[in-house]
């Protein structure tokens, strides 16, 4: 007997959609009405308005290409550092000795308490913000691997030995689809923090993207373009984890989390 179906998630996102919408509308009556002060709050119109205005593809489109290209950048070097560095501690024991302890140290120290020191190894600019975004991400991913590590069943490992599958058998088809859901979980963090991460040392170094964008247009109260950058930058953000979702579950359908069907 074939499992329920769980209602797919296209289906579950129209409530979301809607309260969206009806946020939108209601800020635009407000702003009109001038119950809120269209100073600081512009209408929703006059907001897309400006997206699609002279001077957009400088203002908004240029620094998003960059924050994205920060982003992934970061989320490729520090995804597969991450990845490499907890299956490294989840196979060898002096290396799980050496590296866990100083993991568990430092993760909870705020990335950007690092921007002096990476900011005098590599220089400030595209370089620098790609560096940050890598070692934010790399902790995430290290993490959730060993603790995916931890979660083999050693019984099939051996059993794929029995049978006589070589080492690199035994990884392909043991190791690597009973890991997989854990580099899926810690890859989608690292991704959401790739943004985070990006945005952030952009605006605080006024390094090229939506970070420093979104800097300079609340500072001289420009809030069309500030609220033109933070709409750009949720459905950057959106799209990318939608994307990955996609490709997770195609890549992966064993994978509990990622089924086609779910996210449809």
């Amino acid at each position: 007997m074939r499992p329920p179906r769980r209602p797919s998630s296209a289906a579950g996102s129209w409530p979301a959609l809607l309260s969206f919408l009806g946020v939108l509308a209601l800020w635009e009556l407000a702003a009109r009405s001038q119950a809120v002060s269209p100073v600081f709050f512009p209408p929703p119109s006059a907001i897309l308005g400006r997206m699609g205005g002279q001077g957009t593809l400088e203002r908004v489109w240029l620094p998003c290409l960059a924050t994205l290209g920060h982003a992934l950048s970061g989320l490729a070097v520090g995804g597969s550092l991450g990845i490499a560095t907890g299956v490294l501690c989840g196979a060898c024991r002096p290396a799980d000795a050496v590296l866990t302890p100083f993991i568990n140290a430092t993760y909870a120290l705020p990335k950007i308490a690092a921007v002096p020191l990476v900011l005098a190894l590599t220089g400030s600019g595209d370089l620098l913000v790609v560096s940050l975004v890598a070692a934010a991400c790399a902790y995430g991913t290290a993490v959730m691997t060993r603790h995916g590590m931890d979660q083999l069943d050693p019984t099939l490992t051996l059993a794929a030995v029995n049978l006589g599958a070589r080492r690199g058998q035994v990884l392909r088809h043991v190791v690597l689809p009973g890991l997989t859901p854990y580099l899926i979980a810690g890859l989608r963090l690292a991704l959401l923090e790739s943004f985070r991460m990006a945005v952030v040392i952009e605006a605080l170094l006024a390094v090229r993207g939506l970070g420093r964008q979104m800097w300079i247009s609340g500072s001289w109260f420009d809030m069309e373009s500030y609220f033109a950058v933070i709409i750009v930058l949720a459905v950057l953000g959106y799209a990318s984890v939608r994307g990955f979702d996609v490709a997770a579950a195609a890549l992966a359908p064993w994978a509990r989390r990622y089924e086609l069907e779910d996210i449809r």
